[in-house]
């Protein structure tokens, strides 16, 4: 248990840290595991997948910069690592 606790904790780091690139496989390689454990534990230890808590993160981190700065929609989008706009406006 020991060893997945450290797995979480880097997880949620990697989000918080990558969250523009951040991706499953990526983590995974990183934490030398296959994706497919990893993305189980993940959503058994949170009850979230590593997609859901991805983009929990960059819509967070998008509100924020939409509160505390004058940057266009378009550039916020960018930054917390959307490339789809009319992804982003469906699930914002």
């Amino acid at each position: 248990m020991h060893r997945f606790n450290t797995y979480l904790v880097e997880s949620l780091r990697y989000i918080d840290e990558h969250f523009q690139t951040a991706s499953l496989y990526d983590l995974a390689a990183k934490l030398n595991q296959t994706y497919y454990s990893l993305s189980k534990n993940i959503k058994k230890a949170t009850n979230f997948t590593f997609k859901e808590l991805l983009q929990e993160k960059r819509l967070t981190k998008a509100k924020e910069l939409l509160d505390r700065t004058q940057l266009p929609i378009t550039q916020i989008i960018e930054e917390v690592g959307y490339d789809n706009i009319s992804y982003f406006y469906r699930i914002f």
